[in-house]
């Protein structure tokens, strides 16, 4: 027969416990010194941890019964949520050693709270839980811990834009946690292959918001570091198309051929009489004539053979629509 913890009673007794943390006289932090107040909010941390799982076991439970009477996911998840931050708060108070334990709570607080209304307070349980990872030299942590920021808000925007809604967070908001996951991975020791993901999506994500200039040198940069790994060089056929999609982005068709040249020596799918070295080359040729509709249909006709993979398409696309603007530019000046 399985105990049934009440997260309200735990709740209770982890804030007694940390209370009695913070309400120690200076006197007798000094004689006792920080030891007995660490530990009595690492109790009460652990009491938060215990309530806030609680919390779910009585939503896993209560799912269960669904049919029998009306359960409150939302308000479930935002008492989890609050346990967890508390818990994490509690941590931190516990002294250093409880730094990482501190930012798994912080985190959980996070994943809690984007299952309620307060999302903007799980953003910034999320933001500290990274500022404690980078502040302890886990900055390995730190970038799994923005690199699941840029793939949340990717997914919630995906999600709108499936239902024919308007998509809730700016695209620059998702390069800048991709371009901040990378930065971390790269600080980190033994993590440097790690950034080749986030970083790609933030060289995505800059030319989606018309930045081709700084997407064409971190999608390059990943490039020549992947092509410096056997692992990597693997990996790069799939990710030469949005490079070149950036590339042409920026209007510069000396810079865009350099870059096939480039591409064509670390990329054998690109060979000088390949399919896909065609296909490139004709883009090239279809945005310098302004031919915007046939453009198009070449972009359909690459996803269709699967020459382009989603990443690179959505570049495209906006490359697509400017190309009218660079006309326009070329016969006033």
């Amino acid at each position: 027969m399985s105990f049934r913890q009440d997260p309200q009673a735990l709740l209770r007794q982890a804030d007694n416990l940390f209370t009695e943390a913070n309400s120690k006289p200076g006197f007798f932090k000094k004689l006792l010194g920080l030891a007995e107040v660490e530990d009595k909010a690492g109790d009460a941390a652990d009491l938060y941890q215990k309530a806030a799982t609680a919390f779910i076991n009585q939503k896993q439970s209560a799912s269960i019964i669904l049919v029998f009477e009306q359960f409150d996911d939302r308000h479930t998840a935002l008492e989890a949520a609050h346990a967890y931050k508390r818990a994490a708060e509690a941590y931190v108070r516990g002294g250093e050693d409880s730094f990482f334990t501190a930012a798994n709570c912080y985190e959980n607080a996070w994943d809690a709270y984007m299952k309620t209304d307060e999302k903007d307070e799980g953003f910034r349980c999320l933001e500290t839980a990274v500022q404690i990872s980078c502040a302890s030299g886990k900055f390995d942590r730190a970038g799994r811990s923005e690199e699941k920021l840029g793939s949340f808000l990717e997914g919630e925007n995906k999600s709108a834009t499936q239902q024919g809604l308007q998509p809730p967070y700016e695209l620059e908001k998702i390069q800048e946690a991709y371009q901040h996951s990378a930065e971390h991975y790269e600080d980190s020791s033994g993590f440097k292959k790690a950034a080749w993901k986030p970083r790609r999506k933030a060289a995505e994500y800059a030319a989606l918001v018309g930045d081709f200039s700084k997407a064409a040198k971190m999608i390059d940069e990943v490039l020549r570091q992947m092509s410096l790994e056997s692992g990597g060089q693997m990996q790069i056929p799939s990710h030469t198309p949005l490079g070149a999609a950036i590339h042409l982005g920026t209007g510069d068709m000396v810079g865009y051929e350099r870059a096939l040249d480039f591409y064509s020596q670390v990329d054998s799918s690109i060979g000088s009489n390949s399919r896909k070295r065609q296909m490139l080359l004709d883009f090239g040729h279809l945005f310098h004539e302004g031919k915007e509709d046939e453009f198009r249909r070449l972009i359909a006709s690459g996803r269709d053979f699967a020459l382009i993979g989603e990443e690179a398409e959505n570049v495209l696309k906006v490359v697509a629509s400017n190309i009218q603007k660079n006309i326009d530019e070329e016969d006033f000046s």
